[in-house]
């Protein structure tokens, strides 16, 4: 027989309604904890698109914005050599693109920002000449109207923004640029405050109307050249273009510039050596065959090339001794001893070539025969005082008692 457990009816009705309360209890919170959170996702949206976006980062030197808005002071304390800030090439580049969209009102505004602010003479120089070169671009003749100041000191940075502004106006126009140049050499603009008397800026705007006018007006060029002292003429000339087109008639230039042959021939021994280059003479050989070299032209630009030629950081080699050796007894023979020496010197001036490399190199170029030529040109040209004990040395290599006794003496002046 089993045995059923039977509640009392009122202990039956007591559980159940518990039971059923706890249910409902239990329901009710699943619900207001459901709805709660439906209403916090309900919000969510909403929230994001209420709120306000952050505000886009300025450029901390206001380059990004009105030009009465940039913190010039801040702009050219960060370009001080040496302030290590990460963001200075960065905020050169930044500077360089807002100058170069300037208008000219824009200019006038950041002179006129600049003439409010405590700068050093220094830190206005620099701002100033970035505001030049970009106000050159823009309006050549004004710039040069309004900064002609600047052609009398030392403000070589001023002076070559403004020379270029000077040839864009020259392409223009190139008799009212030629007027403006004469009547500004008139008005002392162009005066020298050195003691040599030597004023760059006139040197280079000289050369920008004489590349206009070597092909043009040769008689006109020439005669700019001679108003210059004798003495400056060479820097003129090596100021000037110095391209195929114009080989010719820039070598008669400098044949016609100076009162001593001498003279014209070593202008151009330095105008034919500019173009060569380290292990090249392509285009030393071009320069001597369009400009019509005499024989002791040519010697004078050999003479003046060879040392480019080892003018690189690097260890000189045999090698290189002999392409330099042949290819000055190809076009000055005779030479190739000194035109190997010179070259060694040149070398000499790289930490790769240690002095007594360089020497044995000297005494070895033609095994032969005799390297007097090639030892004393180097000596000649290495006499500074690390190297004179060895200088000693290597002299007890030259065979020329007469010869040796001359270098001794100048090793020990």
């Amino acid at each position: 027989m089993k045995l059923r457990l039977i509640a009392p009816p009122a202990a039956a009705i007591l559980l159940v309604g518990t039971w059923v309360g706890f249910q409902q209890k239990s329901i009710s919170s699943l619900r207001e904890e459901t709805v709660s959170l439906e209403q916090a996702i309900a919000r969510t949206p909403v929230m994001a698109a209420e709120a306000t976006p952050p505000a886009p980062k300025r450029d901390k030197y206001g380059l990004d914005g009105p030009v009465d808005e940039i913190n010039w002071k801040a702009v050219v304390e960060q370009m001080s050599p040496g302030s290590g800030r990460p963001d200075d090439l960065g905020a050169m580049l930044r500077l360089h693109n807002r100058i170069a969209a300037f208008s000219l009102d824009d200019f006038e505004a950041a002179f006129a920002a600049l003439d409010q602010l405590d700068l050093s003479p220094a830190q206005r120089l620099t701002l100033d000449n970035l505001l030049i070169e970009g106000y050159a671009s823009v309006d050549p003749q004004g710039a040069l109207r309004r900064f002609s100041d600047r052609l009398q000191g030392d403000d070589t940075r001023a002076s070559w923004h403004l020379s270029k502004a000077f040839n864009q106006w020259a392409n223009q126009d190139l008799p009212t640029a030629i007027a403006w140049m004469d009547q500004a050499i008139q008005e002392g603009k162009f005066d020298s405050k050195s003691l040599d008397n030597r004023n760059s800026a006139r040197i280079r705007f000289e050369a920008q109307l004489l590349n206009h006018l070597i092909q043009s007006d040769p008689a006109a060029a020439q005669a700019r050249v001679m108003d210059l002292p004798e003495d400056q003429r060479i820097e003129l000339l090596e100021s000037m273009r110095n391209e195929p087109d114009n080989f010719a008639a820039l070598a008669k230039l400098a044949r016609d510039s100076f009162s001593e042959s001498s003279k014209s021939i070593n202008a151009l021994g330095g105008l034919g050596s500019r173009h060569a280059s380290p292990g090249s003479f392509e285009k030393v050989n071009r320069f001597i065959e369009d400009a019509g070299l005499s024989q002791m032209e040519i010697d004078a630009v050999v003479k003046q090339s060879a040392p480019q030629y080892l003018a690189s950081d690097r260890a000189v080699t045999s090698e290189d001794i002999r392409a330099i050796g042949a290819w000055a007894a190809e076009k000055s023979p005779g030479s190739d001893a000194e035109a190997v020496g010179l070259a060694l010197a040149r070398a000499s001036w790289s930490q790769k070539n240690t002095y007594e490399n360089l020497a044995a190199l000297a005494k070895s170029y033609d095994p032969d025969g005799n390297n007097d030529a090639v030892i004393a040109a180097f000596i000649r040209n290495t006499t500074n005082n690390p190297n004179r004990e060895r200088a000693m040395e290597l002299l007890q290599s030259v065979s020329d008692p007469t010869l040796r006794a001359e270098l001794e003496q100048q090793l020990q002046n």
